[in-house]
């Protein structure tokens, strides 16, 4: 698969619009001739991680109008799929990106997100800078 020019999307940072992020996650995998099965892992990932930033790190302050946005770039190689999510929340805690998480309990109401996301994805890589967030999803393709 030849690299491509980044498709890009801006969208609110509430849960309605993470139903937008993945219907352009799936346009953008087919377009680029990603295989169903790892198209669908990605799309996973993605909305997983984009529910999270909502959930988390946007602030709670009563106003249903002070809706932070959420960012996506998707670069294609013949190589690897990378989605890169910017957001204007807050950071998220020291540690969340770099441990390895333990299988989640079957029984919470919580906590399988960064089960979900290791077991989808090759890579992830979390940075902030000038208050913005940057999470990067990378999933290596099969040789062809």
């Amino acid at each position: 698969m030849p690299s491509r020019s980044d498709p890009f999307i801006r969208v609110p940072a509430n849960l309605e619009a993470v139903r937008d992020l993945a219907a352009w996650a799936q346009g953008a995998c087919s377009d680029a001739g990603v295989a169903d099965d790892i198209a669908l892992e990605l799309e996973l990932a993605l909305v997983e991680a984009a529910t999270n930033i909502v959930v988390h790190a946007m602030p709670r302050d009563g106003n249903a109008d002070a809706v932070g946005e959420i960012t996506c770039t998707a670069h294609f190689t013949a190589e690897a799929v990378r989605f890169t999510l910017n957001d204007d929340g807050a950071a998220a805690p020291a540690g969340t990106f770099t441990t390895a998480t333990k299988p989640a309990n079957p029984l919470a109401e919580t906590g399988r997100g960064m089960t979900i996301l290791q077991l989808c994805i090759d890579e992830l890589e979390y940075s902030r800078a000038n208050g913005r967030n940057r999470l990067e999803l990378c999933r290596r393709l099969p040789a062809r």
